[in-house]
């Protein structure tokens, strides 16, 4: 034996490999695991206390400091608030729309029926209006309701023809009612001036008059008329209002329906309907179309 040698050699575990079951180092730390275990929990339980303490004292805080100074600050803010508010509208009352300019309500018995005409101005330049309407008697009875709008700067007559009407015709009033007032979009409209004239750019020629025949058992009013769509644009509809006048005088009204008048377009009309006891020696006809309404325009045809 020699010298070096000892009987018992020391024996190096790092060497080994463990083939699936705990290694080493694993049974050391759950070792220690298992020692420190009483402490590890006090730790942790010391370490929950600390973070309770602190979140309670944090909380009743904030809470003391907003019952002795943020009930007011609520106060004031709900004040700013109410103010801001009270601003918007009396802005919404200097800058908003101007109301609509209405006329007398004129009334034609024709026929056991009644033709209804008035006049309705809007001199807003930026605003268009959307609005249902009724004609009342002096009992505040609908006598004829209707729907109808208003482009900016414009005026128009709103004409309820042939309508049947039991009460009396005395006393008539007007009401306007479920009105939308619309502001112009000026990304999409920057001149309204000629948006409205490359659209509504209608002429009426060739118009002639024949007064009614009142020894005839149904006098009539007819007129004659040509109509040429000026515009690039097709309408799928062109309500017109025809009024007659006898001197400063409105006499009688009545519309009537274009259908598919394509650009450039002209198109020779008569219309006869019957007669009060009237003549004319004037006759306007005018185009009442909503321009801002994209189901007035037909598509492009190639």
């Amino acid at each position: 034996m020699k010298k070096n040698e000892s009987p018992k050699q020391k024996i190096d575990l790092k060497k080994y490999k463990t083939q699936g079951s705990l290694g080493l180092n694993k049974m050391k730390f759950g070792l220690w695991l298992s020692t420190n275990r009483r402490r590890i929990t006090t730790i942790i339980i010391v370490f929950l206390i600390i973070a309770s303490a602190s979140l309670f004292s944090y909380s009743g805080y904030h809470y003391v400091i907003y019952f002795l100074y943020g009930r007011q600050a609520d106060k004031e803010l709900l004040k700013s608030i109410t103010d801001n508010l009270f601003d918007a509208q009396t802005h919404h009352e200097t800058y908003g729309p101007s109301e609509l300019l209405l006329g007398e309500v004129h009334s034609f018995k024709i026929a056991g029926k009644t033709d209804f005409a008035i006049k309705v101005k809007n001199s807003n330049k930026n605003y268009y209006a959307i609005f249902d309407y009724c004609i009342k008697d002096s009992q505040a009875a609908n006598l004829a309701c209707g729907h109808s709008f208003i482009l900016p700067e414009s005026e128009k007559y709103l004409v309820l023809p042939a309508q049947i009407v039991e009460n009396s015709l005395s006393a008539l009033n007007f009401q306007m009612v479920n009105l939308s007032w619309s502001r112009l979009n000026n990304r999409e409209i920057p001149n309204w001036q000629e948006y409205s004239q490359s659209r509504y750019n209608f002429e009426i020629n060739e118009l002639l008059y024949s007064a009614p025949d009142f020894s005839a058992l149904t006098p009539m009013h007819s007129v004659s008329f040509t109509i040429k769509n000026n515009s690039a644009y097709h309408f799928s509809t062109i309500p017109l209002n025809i009024i007659l006048y006898n001197g400063a005088s409105m006499i009688g009204v009545n519309t009537y329906n274009i259908y598919d008048l394509m650009s450039l377009e002209a198109r020779n009309l008569k219309i006869s309907w019957p007669a009060g006891t009237g003549r004319a020696n004037r006759v306007e006809i005018v185009p009442d179309v909503n321009i801002l309404d994209t189901n007035v325009f037909l598509p492009y045809r190639g």
